[in-house]
C-alpha cells in the first residue's frame, strides 16, 4: 500500500493534493472494510480465542469507519471544509455508509455466549441502527449498493418481519441488476428465502431454480440451491423429491454449513417413505457434521440421537412433523387440520375426536383434508383438558402454583412452581388454562377449518409439543385468546418437559407478544425478560433472542408513543 500511496514522497502527487486525499480516503475505507471481513472470518471459527481476536478487529474497524463517517459524510453534509471531503467520490461515500450499517448488523449476530465480549467494547449490536446507513448507501451509489440491498432484504425478511417491504426491495434490486448475471443469481437465491417464509413455496422453488441455472460455473452455489429446493419439497410433504435434492448436496458440498440439519431432514424424509435402514444411516451421520454454537446443528444432533435411541420416529413424530412444516410456511389453517390427526397419537391419553385419522399419501405425507365436524365447543374442551393438566401435575408433584392459589407464609421453595418465573402476569387466584365463560363461542371459528382440534393435558414432551403447535396455529389465525391459554398451560407444566424444553422460553415469548397486542405493555415486558434472562442453552436460542430483542424494541417504541400522548 505504501508503494501505491507514497504519502507525500512523490512531487507529482504533492502537486495534486485532491488526488492524494482521494487515494488516502480510498485506502482508509478499504482497510476498515478488510478489518470487518477479518472479524467475521474469525467469528466463524467458533472458538473463544477467535471471538476475542475478532472483537479487537471489530473495535479497530469501528474506529476507522466512525472517523471516516464523521469527517467525510457528516462533514460534507454540513457544508464544512473537512480535509478530503471535496475529493471523496460517491463510491467511497457509499462504502463508508455500507461499512457503518454493515457493522451494526454483523455485531448483532454475535452468538449470545460471546456477546459480552462485544458489549465490553461498547457495542450493543442494534440491528435497526444499520438500516438508515444502508438506505443512504443505495442512494449514494458505488460498489456496495448490491451488498446493501442484500443486507436490507435479509434484515427485513428474517429479523424485522417486514416481508412486504423486503419483497418491494427485492423487486427494485432485481430490476436494477437484471443485466448482471451473477448478481441475479444471488438475488434470486435470497428471493427464494423470502418467498418461502411468506408461504409461497411454488415461487420459492422457481426463484431457487433460477439461481441454480444462473450459477452454472459455481457448483457449490448450485448445491446450496439444490438444498433449498429440497427443503421446499420437504415442507409440502413431497419427501421423494426432497430426498433427490438432499443426497447430492450432502455428497458434494464441502463446506460444513447446512450439513447436520440436512442429514437430519434426509433421515426424517426417508423414514416417512418407509426406508428405515437408510434413515438410520442418515441420522447416524448427523453427529459428524455438528458445529459448536450453531443452533440448527445442535437441534439436529439431539433429534438424531433420539431417533437412534428409539429406533425410528414415533407415530406422534410422524403426525406432528407436517404440522411444524405448515406453521413454518404460514399455513395455519392447514396446521389446525393436521393437529386433529396428531392429537390421536399423543401418548398422554388425550383420546380421539369423532372421526378417524386420515391415511398417508403415497409420498408418506398426511393428507391435508378437513376432519369431520361436530366437535365439542373449544372453550369447554380447553377448560376441561387444561384443568386436568393442572390437577394431574399438582397431584403428582404435590405442589401448588402461585396462579392457582394464594401462597401462605409457610410455603417452602419447592412448593412454588411458577412464582420464580413470573408473578405479575395474572393476579393470585386466577386459573391457568381456564377459558373465561364470557368468551365468544368458536362455532364457525376459523373459515376453512370445520372444527377446532382438541387440547390435551400436558404430562410429557409429546403433549407439550402438541399444545405448543396448537398455540402457534391459533396465533396465526388471530385467536390470541385461545392461544394464550395454551401457552400458559405449557408454562404451568414445564417440569413435565424433558427433551423439547425449547418450547418453554418460546412460550414465554408467545405470551409476551400476545400481551403486547393486548396493549398490556408491563406484562409483555415481564414475559419477554423472563424468556431472555432465565433460560439458556435451549434449541433455537439465537433466533429467539433476536425475536426477543425485536419485540423489546417494539415495546420501547410503544412506551415512547404513550409518553408523548401523556405530554
Amino acid at each position: 500500500m505504501r508503494r501505491l500511496l507514497p504519502f507525500g514522497r512523490s512531487k507529482k502527487l504533492a502537486a495534486d493534493p485532491a488526488c492524494t486525499r482521494g487515494r488516502i480516503l480510498h485506502f482508509r475505507v478499504t482497510r476498515a472494510h478488510s478489518h470487518l471481513l477479518q472479524a467475521l472470518l474469525l467469528f466463524r471459527l467458533g472458538t473463544a480465542s477467535s471471538y476475542v481476536t475478532g472483537a479487537l478487529k471489530l473495535k479497530s474497524c469501528w474506529n476507522a469507519y466512525q472517523q471516516l463517517y464523521e469527517e467525510d459524510v457528516v462533514g460534507s453534509k454540513d457544508g464544512k471544509e473537512q480535509s478530503g471531503a471535496e475529493a471523496l467520490a460517491s463510491a467511497d461515500r457509499g462504502d463508508i455508509l455500507y461499512g457503518i450499517g454493515g457493522f451494526h448488523f454483523f455485531v448483532s449476530l454475535v452468538p449470545p455466549a460471546f456477546k459480552w465480549i462485544v458489549e465490553s467494547l461498547g457495542f450493543k449490536g442494534d440491528q435497526s441502527a444499520s438500516q438508515p446507513q444502508l438506505r443512504e448507501c443505495i442512494c449514494a451509489g458505488g460498489n456496495r449498493v448490491y451488498a446493501a440491498y442484500l443486507l436490507l432484504i435479509w434484515q427485513d425478511t428474517f429479523f424485522f418481519k417486514a416481508r412486504e417491504r423486503a419483497e418491494r426491495l427485492f423487486e427494485e434490486a432485481t430490476e436494477r441488476f437484471e443485466s448482471k448475471g451473477t448478481h441475479s443469481a444471488l438475488f434470486q437465491y435470497l428471493g427464494g428465502y423470502l418467498a418461502r417464509v411468506r408461504g409461497g413455496l411454488d415461487l420459492a422453488i422457481e426463484r431457487f431454480e433460477r439461481a441454480h441455472a444462473a450459477s452454472s460455473e459455481v457448483r457449490p452455489f448450485q448445491l446450496m440451491c439444490l438444498y433449498e429446493i429440497g427443503w421446499c419439497h420437504f415442507l409440502v410433504g413431497d419427501y421423494s423429491r426432497a430426498v433427490e435434492r438432499f443426497v447430492p448436496f450432502l455428497a458434494e458440498f464441502r463446506s460444513p454449513s447446512y450439513h447436520a440439519f440436512c442429514a437430519y431432514q434426509l433421515g426424517c424424509a426417508l423414514d416417512l417413505l418407509g426406508r428405515r435402514k437408510e434413515a438410520t444411516a442418515a441420522m447416524t451421520s448427523v453427529a459428524g457434521y455438528v458445529r459448536k454454537h450453531f443452533t440448527f446443528d445442535q437441534y439436529a444432533a439431539r433429534r438424531a440421537r433420539l431417533y437412534i435411541k428409539r429406533g425410528g420416529m414415533s407415530e406422534f413424530d410422524r403426525a406432528i412433523l407436517p404440522v411444524h412444516s405448515s406453521i413454518e410456511i404460514k399455513d395455519f389453517r392447514g396446521a389446525l387440520k393436521l393437529l386433529q390427526i396428531a392429537r390421536c397419537h399423543v401418548s398422554s391419553g388425550a383420546g380421539s375426536f369423532d372421526g378417524s385419522a386420515e391415511p398417508e399419501s403415497e409420498s408418506g405425507a398426511r393428507m391435508n383434508s378437513p376432519a369431520p365436524s361436530g366437535a365439542a365447543d373449544f372453550e369447554r374442551d380447553a377448560e376441561d383438558a387444561l384443568c386436568r393438566t393442572n390437577a394431574r401435575v399438582l397431584d403428582r408433584r404435590k405442589t401448588r402454583t402461585y396462579l392457582d392459589t394464594e401462597l401462605d407464609s409457610n410455603a417452602s421453595a419447592k412448593d412454588i412452581r411458577f412464582t420464580e418465573f413470573a408473578t405479575g402476569l395474572q393476579k393470585p387466584g386466577a386459573s391457568i388454562g381456564h377459558v373465561a365463560a364470557e368468551k365468544e363461542t368458536t362455532r364457525g371459528w376459523v373459515e376453512g377449518v370445520d372444527k377446532p382440534p382438541g387440547t390435551v393435558p400436558i404430562v410429557d414432551d409429546e403433549s407439550a409439543v402438541y399444545m405448543f403447535c396448537l398455540a402457534q396455529s391459533l396465533v396465526g389465525v388471530k385467536r390470541d385468546d385461545l392461544a394464550l391459554d395454551c401457552y400458559k398451560a405449557i408454562l404451568n407444566a414445564q417440569r413435565e418437559i424433558r427433551e423439547e424444553f425449547y418450547i418453554v422460553p418460546y412460550s414465554w415469548v408467545g405470551v409476551g407478544e400476545i400481551y403486547h397486542r393486548k396493549s398490556d405493555l408491563s406484562a409483555a415486558e415481564e414475559a419477554l425478560l423472563v424468556a431472555k434472562k432465565r433460560y439458556s442453552g435451549y434449541d433455537f436460542d439465537k433466533p429467539l433472542i433476536r425475536r426477543i430483542e425485536h419485540a423489546v424494541g417494539l415495546l420501547k417504541g410503544a412506551r415512547s408513543e404513550e409518553a408523548e400522548v401523556d405530554l
